[in-house]
């Protein structure tokens, strides 16, 4: 799916309903809507793997999903973490297998709109570190 599959397209979750987006201002949770995708994964799905180059970050929702690490140590993910933040800014492949444990949602941004993200609204920048886990 391309970059121009996400214009216009508004995720169907409250984004002020995920702990890290909260606080966010009006116009940075307008713009995060304008470029992000809500995306139901069944259990059992491969969201990445280790060594793939990720094209998309994914902000969970309500699903959890396990990180089975080839330089980390295994573990679960929930709501309001982020996966591909810094593989992406970076260019760097996944360093683990990410597996969906628990079916839900999750915001899907691609690379390209995260860059626009953060070139248009700055502040962001913050909001999605603190995401990761």
């Amino acid at each position: 799916m391309g970059y121009n599959d996400f214009m216009n397209t508004s995720a169907s979750v409250d984004l002020r309903a995920i702990p890290v987006f909260a606080d966010l201002e009006e116009a940075d949770l307008k713009l995060l809507t304008k470029f992000t995708k809500t995306k139901r994964f069944p259990q059992g799905t491969s969201l990445l793997k280790s060594g793939q180059i990720c094209s998309n970050v994914y902000l969970l929702v309500d699903c959890r999903v396990k990180k089975i690490g080839t330089n980390a140590a295994d573990h679960m993910l929930d709501g309001g973490e982020a996966i591909g933040v810094l593989e992406v800014l970076k260019g760097q492949p996944m360093d683990a297998d990410y597996h969906v444990e628990t079916e839900g949602n999750a915001l899907v941004i691609p690379a390209t709109a995260l860059e626009e993200i953060l070139l248009l609204s700055p502040s962001l920048g913050p909001t999605l570190v603190k995401a990761l886990k």
